[in-house]
């Protein structure tokens, strides 16, 4: 990284530390409101709870004999339809209560409102899995307010950690057709010969864009001789100072392979920037192009 990228990712990572700082001051503000409001609609649940149970368990504990029964009263109380009703509304209906319970004097719950079923789709759909095993384990050591920041930093990180990854993929003509799709997936697509078309599959930034550049790089140089380079940069909605000097060494670079930059899929802020930016290596004609057919042709 040249220091100009150096200086200018400090610069972020400092403002970004300050943001995240007063960020989480917010969020903690807001959190022991909400906390707050919590207790009053736990508060609320607990004496509606508290009177339907007075009404069921002593008649289902009563023995003729004039004893009790405990497990007749726990019974009573897991399948009384009134007891289940305020336990599951207070998942749906609670707004801020998550979790609602009746225990015995042991700490065991008799009847709750925790139903792992709520988990199941991020599971099927394969999302957020980390995420959501972290917060729940996060509020049950850290308590609600600690375990929730905890959870958000973990967020946060991990989206950092997606958008400093290199992957980039290569396309390929599907068909007769004018879309150009991931030929690692696709196999059947063709490429044109002395023609390589890459895409970013994350939008470049300072902590990823001399990276990406390194790997398309390394693919060209393992290439055969080489005429056009595409590049799509459908997923960067706009450029930082890195990510435009990086841009225009690549530019450079593919010129002095004796091959034509072309950009493709790029966005009108991109492409005002460029603009700005009047770099010999980037003239307007290498960005012209709206779609990769267009840039392939």
């Amino acid at each position: 990284m040249s220091i100009k990228g150096r200086q200018v990712a400090g610069v972020t990572t400092l403002v970004v530390f300050i943001v995240a700082i007063l960020s989480a001051f917010h969020l903690a503000t807001l959190a022991r409101l909400s906390l707050a409001e919590s207790q009053s609609r736990g508060d609320l649940l607990l004496h509606a709870i508290f009177q339907r149970a007075r009404e069921v368990a002593p008649a289902a504990a009563a023995e003729p004999n004039g004893a009790s029964d405990p497990d007749a009263a726990y019974l009573a109380l897991q399948g009384d339809g009134g007891i289940r009703s305020l336990l599951e509304s207070s998942m749906g209906f609670a707004g801020n209560v998550t979790y609602a319970a009746i225990i015995n004097r042991d700490g065991v719950a008799v009847a709750h409102s925790l139903n792992p079923a709520a988990l199941r789709p991020y599971f099927q759909w394969r999302r957020d899995r980390l995420i959501s095993i972290v917060a729940i384990a996060a509020v049950l050591l850290l308590g609600v307010l600690d375990g929730l920041l905890a959870a958000i930093g973990v967020s946060l990180l991990l989206l950092l950690q997606g958008f400093s990854r290199t992957t980039v993929s290569w396309l390929g003509r599907l068909g007769l057709s004018h879309d150009y799709v991931d030929a690692a997936r696709h196999p059947e697509a063709t490429v044109p010969p002395g023609v390589l078309i890459a895409r970013p599959e994350v939008p470049l930034f300072f902590g990823n864009a001399e990276a990406v550049f390194a790997s398309i790089r390394s693919r060209i140089d393992g290439a055969g001789p080489l005429q056009r380079f595409v590049l799509s940069l459908e997923e960067s909605p706009d450029l930082d100072a890195t990510s435009i000097e990086a841009l225009c060494d690549f530019a450079a670079f593919v010129r002095a392979r004796g091959a034509e930059l072309a950009l493709a899929r790029v966005k009108d802020g991109v492409r005002d920037l460029l603009a700005r930016v009047h770099s010999p290596d980037l003239p307007a004609a290498v960005y012209a192009s709206w779609s990769v057919d267009d840039a392939v042709h």
